[in-house]
């Protein structure tokens, strides 16, 4: 158990090589590595953490390993959700260029800085 607990780090170490090796490679390749990497990395913290804090590895512990994993799903899952629908209901701040009618986009403008988008979120979003 000793030597588990010794290489886990050198794992997840051994992939924060390959993330700035993949500049030389195709955009679909980058993005698998970097995936591939990060996923190896929360995995690697994950089970080093059960090595850890485990002293007997019996079936109480692995039951409890396991749902804590499924609670960290779940709580994930929800997260993304909720991200995903503040997301999709963000003011949107477009005042469109190619528009000559000026005042139409100065109303819209106004409309959405009376109705709390604020000046940054919408510099950020024209930038």
């Amino acid at each position: 158990m000793t030597c588990l607990i010794n290489a886990i780090p050198l794992c997840i170490i051994s992939s924060a090589v390959a993330i700035p090796s993949v500049s030389n490679l195709d955009n679909s390749s980058k993005e698998f590595i970097v995936y591939e990497s990060s996923m190896s990395d929360i995995f690697g913290v994950i089970i080093f953490n059960f090595f850890t804090l485990n002293e007997v590895l019996d079936f109480n512990a692995a039951g409890n390993f396991f749902l804590q994993i499924l609670s960290i799903l779940i709580v994930s899952f929800v997260a993304s959700i909720g991200l995903a629908l503040m997301i999709k209901h963000r003011p949107s701040c477009e005042v469109h260029p190619n528009n000559h009618d000026s005042d139409n986009n100065l109303y819209r403008l106004k409309d959405l800085l009376s109705s709390g988008a604020g000046v940054h979120t919408c510099l950020r979003s024209a930038s």
